[in-house]
């Protein structure tokens, strides 16, 4: 078994939440199993299927963006989750030989737009 790590370091998004222990999660993990590091640049805002850059939601609202939901305008319109959509990338990374394209630096030149929107209420 292969685990495929994110490297990055995870900080707290707010006063009441705490990170998660990114050092100690990678090390137990090395003890584990065989475990690879794959630069995570990007991974949660390109579409997994078809290569596309997803949009943060902004709420106006509450003036802030929605955490974890991503737009995707290519796929007919439809919201994406960014934690699954950035495992599937990574995933895609370490079986791939050569980094995508659409994952490189040198393909964002410009940040991508936000989408004004209203809350959504699940």
């Amino acid at each position: 078994m292969v685990v495929a790590y994110g490297a990055a370091r995870l900080a707290p998004g707010c006063r009441e939440k705490l990170a998660m222990p990114a050092s100690q999660a990678f090390k137990e993990s090395v003890l584990r199993f065989k475990t690879l590091l794959v630069n995570k640049f990007k991974t949660a805002m390109v579409h997994a299927r078809d290569g596309s850059v997803m949009k943060q939601v902004w709420s106006k609202r509450e003036h802030a963006t929605a955490r974890g939901l991503m737009w995707c305008g290519s796929t007919n319109g439809k919201f994406a989750n960014r934690n699954l959509n950035a495992a599937l990338n990574i995933r895609r990374c370490l079986a791939l030989l050569v980094r995508p394209t659409e994952l490189c630096r040198a393909a964002f030149a410009v940040r991508p737009h936000k989408v004004v929107g209203n809350v959504i209420r699940c």
